[in-house]
Formats: C-alpha cells, sequence, structure tokens
C-alpha cells in the first residue's frame, strides 16, 4: 500500500501578496517566485506598501521586513 504524503502549501495572506507586489526586494530569495520585485517602492504606491504590509507584518517576517523593521 502507498500513501501519498500531503503536500503542505502556504496559502499566503491577500494582505501578504498586495505587499510582496509594491515592496518586494527583487533579491529577497525568500520572495514568491512569481513575484517580480520592486527595488523601490513608487511614490504612489507607499500608502499602499504601508498599508497591507503593516496587516502582514503580524505573521510575516518578510513583511515586516518589507515594512522596514527588520528581520
Amino acid at each position: 500500500m502507498i500513501v501519498a504524503s500531503p503536500v503542505l502549501a502556504r496559502a499566503q495572506s491577500a494582505d501578504l501578496v498586495l505587499c510582496d507586489r509594491v515592496a518586494a526586494d527583487p533579491s529577497d530569495p525568500d520572495k514568491p517566485a512569481d513575484v517580480k520585485g520592486a527595488p523601490d517602492v513608487a511614490p504612489s504606491d507607499i500608502a499602499t506598501a504601508i498599508k497591507y504590509c503593516k496587516v502582514a507584518a503580524n505573521s510575516s517576517w518578510r513583511a515586516m521586513y518589507q515594512l522596514g523593521g527588520g528581520r
């Protein structure tokens, strides 16, 4: 009998997805592969980045880093 082990997928919150989209460091090896990253947060995205990264930072060190809180 073969038992398949479940694949653990990490679901990301919508807040973290939006945080990554506007504020992820392009060189961050831990960012999702489908996220291009932004070398600089565009001035028009600053409020969005703060809003979503602040919420996501409660459960993600990456979002905390993107918010400016370090690791």
